[in-house]
Formats: C-alpha cells, sequence, structure tokens
C-alpha cells in the first residue's frame, strides 16, 4: 500500500536537510496550504511538486543560496525520487503569484 502524502512530513524532513528553521518550515506550508485551497489552483503539479516549489520559492525570497539541482539531490536523498522544482508551470496566475509573494 502507497503512504500517503503528509505535507508537514514531507516539510520537515526538507527544511531539515536545508538548515531552515521551524518558523520558515511553518511560513512555507502556509503559502502551500494558501496555494492549494485556491480557486485559481489546477493541480498543475502534484502535492509533492507542489511543496517543493513552495520551499524553492521560499528560499529563493529570503535569498538562503538554493538552487535547483541542490534540492534535486535532497529530494532523491530524503525520498530516493528526485523532484525538480517548476513553480513556471503555476506562477503565471496573478492570483496565485500575489500569494507567493505576500504570504
Amino acid at each position: 500500500m502507497k503512504n500517503k502524502f503528509n505535507p508537514t512530513v514531507y516539510a520537515t524532513r526538507l527544511c531539515l536537510e536545508l538548515g531552515l528553521k521551524h518558523s520558515d518550515m511553518w511560513k512555507i506550508l502556509k503559502k502551500y496550504n494558501s496555494i492549494i485551497k485556491h480557486n485559481n489552483w489546477a493541480s498543475q503539479r502534484s502535492n509533492r511538486g507542489l511543496l517543493v516549489d513552495c520551499v524553492y520559492l521560499y528560499c529563493k525570497k529570503e535569498e538562503m543560496g538554493i538552487s535547483i539541482e541542490k534540492l534535486k539531490r535532497i529530494t532523491k536523498k530524503e525520498f530516493g525520487v528526485c523532484t525538480q522544482p517548476r513553480p513556471n508551470r503555476w506562477s503565471g496566475d496573478y492570483e496565485l503569484q500575489s500569494i507567493v509573494k505576500h504570504v
């Protein structure tokens, strides 16, 4: 049986590996939950993919020295599957962009 995706557990593992604070993780999860529940969200990415996108965008915004390659390596190490951040797939929506900027 496949394990059900738990965004809190997934975010915790990513944030620990990246050396982020607990407060950073909650900001990332708030952004993730705001996007996934928004009427304009059309599941352009899997839940895991969206969470990776949110981690990537948060780290970029906070100038934490993240790269796509680094996040791919971490997701491969932690979960056995390489997940590439691809926020460009969904971030063109104006309302979703405002969530990314303000949450």
